[in-house]
């Protein structure tokens, strides 16, 4: 019985010691100021830091305080599940992966046929109605983008699309 108790209390220890093993590097290195702001060199520089390039010809309208939704519970999940919807959750949270609570996606992005998006707050509850005017309210912003970026915001949900189904 003592060796039952052992290894049970060897296993709960890995998966505790392994929560406390760092996630994701941090940036150590503090990156040279080489441009001003206006340096069009500075653009193209940020640009690449960033991930994906920065690039003109989008159109951008910014939608601020819209009505919220009601919120999505295990309802309204199966609903889309029973339509066809294939669903996966990014990362979801489970009691042995404490260490990975903060490495999930806040990503909110809707892309339409490849040529609108939607990204920003999306705050869908109650909260989310009214003008920030006073604490019950809380201020969202959302954009409606049209253009080259739509391709992008594509393809940060293809990442996370692909690291969570493969």
């Amino acid at each position: 019985m003592l060796v039952f108790w052992i290894v049970v209390a060897s296993i709960l220890a890995t998966i505790l010691a392994l929560n406390f093993i760092p996630g994701e590097k941090k940036l150590e290195t503090r990156i040279s100021e080489l441009y001003a702001v206006q340096d069009p060199q500075f653009l193209r520089t940020i640009s690449h830091l960033l991930g994906p390039p920065l690039v003109a010809g989008n159109q951008v309208q910014e939608l601020i305080n819209g009505d919220g939704s009601v919120k999505m519970d295990d309802d309204l999940l199966k609903l889309m599940e029973d339509a066809g919807v294939e669903l996966h959750k990014y990362h979801p949270l489970h009691w042995y992966h404490l260490a990975r609570a903060n490495n999930r996606t806040h990503r909110k992005l809707l892309v339409i046929d490849g040529t609108v998006g939607f990204t920003g707050g999306v705050g869908i509850a109650d909260n989310w109605l009214g003008d920030a005017q006073n604490a019950d309210h809380w201020r969202d912003s959302h954009f409606r983008i049209e253009g080259p970026a739509v391709a992008h915001m594509q393809a940060a949900f293809l990442d996370n699309w692909m690291k969570t189904s493969g």
